[in-house]
């Protein structure tokens, strides 16, 4: 079974840029959230970065189906590809942690830094192939907020993006404001993707409950996590 959503994503789903400005309080927020032996380096990385993005969201979901969808990025990819809708590939290597592909040379692995209450903390490190410079590694911390009115989700992702070649470093820094989504195009995709996947689950459960119980992988207790969020009466593991 594959259910491709295309209009359903167009016509609930809000994601844009809102200004390349982060509150100055938020460095000390993050830092408060995340584990004592990450500190040193997520504090290196909003200290100084390359360049920091803002991003809103709005989309017509379940709260607790995206909430739950961001915090298993390997679940989330393995539904966006049966819905039709991302290529790339995530796997669990160790608590909280992930690593991933694209199918197109970037990889990079994925930290949950924090995931308790209304916020979510994040931590990547990505390398890519790279068109001018070679190969570009770079880190992203990434702080959301979010909350729930009625059926939609509405929070604001901030991404501190840290290149760590240091001429590229430099040229970005220069290039800031036509270059500002360099980095954090995964996190983006992944977002979106979350999204997409939860409104699928809210609006179509008929399809997504299904396609569900087809999954196969290691995950088999998220899965059924997962199916009861969405209301799914049972997934076969």
């Amino acid at each position: 079974m594959r259910f491709r959503v295309g209009a359903l994503s167009a016509s609930l789903l809000v994601f844009f840029a809102a200004a390349l400005y982060a509150s100055p309080d938020l460095p000390a927020r993050i830092l408060a959230l995340v584990p004592g032996d990450r500190r040193a380096e997520v504090g290196e990385i909003v200290a100084n970065p390359t360049f920091v993005r803002v991003l809103e969201f709005e989309a017509r979901a379940d709260l607790r189906v995206y909430t739950y969808l961001l915090d298993h990025p390997d679940l989330n990819a393995a539904l966006g590809r049966a819905l039709g809708i991302a290529s790339y590939r995530v796997v669990h290597i160790g608590p909280r942690q992930y690593r991933g592909n694209d199918g197109s040379g970037n990889v990079g692995t994925i930290e949950v830094l924090s995931d308790e209450g209304q916020e979510r903390a994040f931590m990547e490190r990505g390398l890519s192939p790279g068109w001018w410079f070679g190969e570009i590694k770079g880190r992203v911390v990434a702080l959301i907020g979010f909350s729930s009115e009625g059926e939609r989700v509405r929070g604001t992702v901030t991404l501190w993006a840290r290149i760590d070649q240091g001429f590229v470093d430099r040229l970005l820094r220069l290039l800031e404001p036509m270059v500002g989504g360099f980095l954090d195009w995964k996190l983006r995709e992944q977002l979106s993707i979350a999204f997409r996947v939860a409104e699928t689950a809210s609006q179509h459960t008929g399809q997504f409950c299904p396609l569900l119980g087809e999954l196969s992988g290691d995950s088999p207790d998220e899965r059924q996590a997962l199916a009861g969020l969405a209301g799914c009466w049972r997934v076969e593991g």
